[in-house]
């Protein structure tokens, strides 16, 4: 482990200025913004614009579309963010159902990480954590493969969580011919 901390210090010291350079290019328009030389709206690569028109376009439906949600046609909006396109193609009853399932998988995960500190459970954490940060810019719901993968292994973490929890109970109350008295 600690060889391992510092096989990372040596490549960040010896690679820091290409790395600064990376990251500075990749986020050049969040750090303007911070130096005042860009608008707020031309950060996270312009998605306030959609999340703006999807938002303008949520409000201005009648009460049943927002309720139930606009179905496919939410899906040319351009949300670009999970719980905007929840919104506008399920509505507020989907989108309410879609928070209920995440807050549901986050505190059944961080249960099990706490309770048995496998390298599984951390790591259906951590995919769990990277599926909401994924949420805000854009549409991990959207994307199969991603689905599959991540949600696998959170369920799978989960599923094991559960089994090891159940048959360490189990064992515990088997009695031994030999131990009972």
């Amino acid at each position: 482990m600690a060889s391992g901390a510092v096989i990372i210090g040596v490549v960040f010291i010896v690679f820091q200025e290409q790395i600064l350079v990376d990251v500075s290019s990749v986020y050049r328009q969040e750090l303007g913004y911070f130096e005042g030389k860009v608008e707020l709206e031309q950060t996270f690569a312009g998605r306030w614009y959609g999340w703006k028109d999807t938002t303008e376009k949520f409000l201005r439906a009648d009460l049943i579309q927002q309720l139930i949600g606009f179905g496919k046609y939410a899906d040319s909006y351009g949300a670009h963010n999970d719980f905007l396109f929840a919104l506008a193609r399920s509505g507020i009853i989907g989108l309410a159902a879609y928070l209920l399932l995440l807050a549901g998988i986050g505190i059944s995960l961080t249960a099990a990480a706490l309770k048995s500190k496998s390298h599984l459970n951390f790591m259906a954490l951590m995919l769990f954590i990277m599926w909401i940060v994924e949420t805000i810019g854009l549409v991990p719901s959207a994307y199969p493969s991603f689905q599959w993968f991540a949600l696998g292994f959170i369920g799978l973490a989960l599923r094991l969580s559960k089994t090891s929890a159940n048959h360490q109970a189990e064992v515990a109350s088997i009695r031994h011919p030999l131990l009972s008295s």
